[in-house]
């Protein structure tokens, strides 16, 4: 038959593109955007399967290639070409750590969007924020962030990154029973949201994981059969999240150690890790392979900024009798706020959000005594007496300010 015109062609691949992209089918999603921005010619109708494909090319966890696509063949600068490529940015920054940089990139895709601007930018920049504010262990500044941003108009598959991140700010703050109620339309149709096992190599894991947790074994195999399903369609990095899953379901530390193998994500490898630990414990493995494993998923923890990760872990080591630091060496001045290490700003931090030692302990994986150790240096280096002058002396504070904006 006949060709159809390069437009007709470019919107028909670009549909499909869509339409695999939301299913999870991101090789397939990628290969009919690629056709889409060959065939579209110059114009508003390039840089929208540009768009798409730099999104998805990141949603794959091709980074390099999506920031090249984001920068486009024309130099000239423009909104939102801007946008498209401090999205794209800040999602690599992320995933190399440097939380700080990510997080300021991504805000200037969370001020109100023009027409031009792609419809995946918001809750890919949204869900960078908030990620990088949970690693950073401050669950009211996440939660509080996800409720403030509405969504209307954007695809459902979409938003499902953004509403795994409020299960896992409801799992920390009231476990996983509640984490699962809040998930329940997740859990019941997995296979609705395929593009978060996709664009997630850990969510599989961590929804298997709670879901026995809360003693909910048919959820956890649902998601489990899905992610399968999804490994079996699109080979590759899904391959790790399906051993993950079936590893979790089956205490099969071999499935696991394929998952630690096969995670490029180092977030992802990381829960791995941890969860072939508890595997190896409960089998009672030589406590040696114990200690290394968990090293290794402390170290990947550390490097993508996941401190409240990182610090279960070190409690893990701890009860194994190995101790590891949890601050980073750098000169500070005697006292003030510059004086505070990360620990004893976070332990701050949940003072004025109105926590107990105790519930500060639970957070933060330390003992209470360790918390009031932290406590007290922040009194002493603060020149304060009380609990009641920490939350006087915190507001306004700059860094208070940071989190409340995030």
């Amino acid at each position: 038959g006949r060709l159809r015109p390069a437009p007709a062609r470019a919107a028909g691949s670009l549909q499909g593109a869509v339409e695999a992209w939301h299913d999870g089918r991101l090789d397939e999603a990628v290969r009919e955007t690629r056709r889409a921005v060959a065939s579209a010619g110059d114009g508003r109708a390039e840089e929208r399967a540009r768009s798409l494909l730099a999104v998805v090319l990141t949603d794959a966890g091709s980074l390099s290639e999506a920031s090249e696509v984001a920068r486009g063949h024309d130099a000239t600068p423009d909104r939102s070409r801007e946008r498209l490529v401090a999205a794209v940015t800040a999602r690599r920054l992320l995933g190399d750590g440097r939380l700080d940089e990510a997080v300021r990139l991504a805000r200037c895709c969370l001020r109100p969007a023009t027409d031009s601007d792609p419809g995946p930018l918001v809750p890919l920049a949204l869900s960078t924020v908030a990620t990088a504010t949970l690693r950073r262990r401050d669950l009211a500044a996440t939660a509080a962030l996800l409720r403030s941003r509405p969504l209307d108009g954007v695809a459902a598959p979409l938003t499902a990154r953004l509403t795994w991140l409020d299960g896992q700010v409801a799992e920390a703050r009231e476990g996983p029973v509640r984490a699962v109620e809040l998930l329940a339309g997740l859990y019941d149709r997995p296979a609705a949201h395929r593009l978060l096992l996709a664009q997630e190599p850990a969510a599989a894991g961590w929804l298997v994981r709670t879901a026995l947790a809360a003693g909910h074994r048919g959820r956890g195999e649902a998601i489990a059969g899905s992610a399968a399903a999804l490994a079996s369609a699109t080979p590759g990095p899904a391959a790790a999240s399906a051993a993950h899953a079936e590893g979790l379901l089956a205490d099969d530390c071999a499935a696991l150690q394929r998952a630690v193998d096969g995670h490029r994500d180092r977030w992802a490898r990381a829960s791995a890790a941890e969860d072939l630990a508890v595997a190896l414990g409960a089998g009672q493995a030589v406590e040696r392979n114990l200690v290394e494993v968990l090293d290794a998923a402390l170290a990947d923890y550390q490097g993508c900024g996941a401190e409240r990760d990182a610090a279960r872990v070190r409690a893990r080591l701890r009860t194994l009798g190995v101790r590891r630091t949890h601050w980073q060496r750098r000169d500070r001045p005697a006292s003030g706020w510059a004086s505070l290490t990360e620990t004893e700003r976070t332990v701050a931090r949940l003072v004025t959000e109105g926590l107990t030692n105790r519930q500060i302990a639970g957070r933060m994986f330390l003992s209470p005594h360790t918390v009031s150790f932290h406590l007290r240096h922040v009194f002493r280096k603060l020149d304060i007496c009380s609990r009641v002058d920490l939350a006087r002396l915190s507001m306004g504070h700059p860094e208070t300010d940071a989190a409340d904006s995030a």
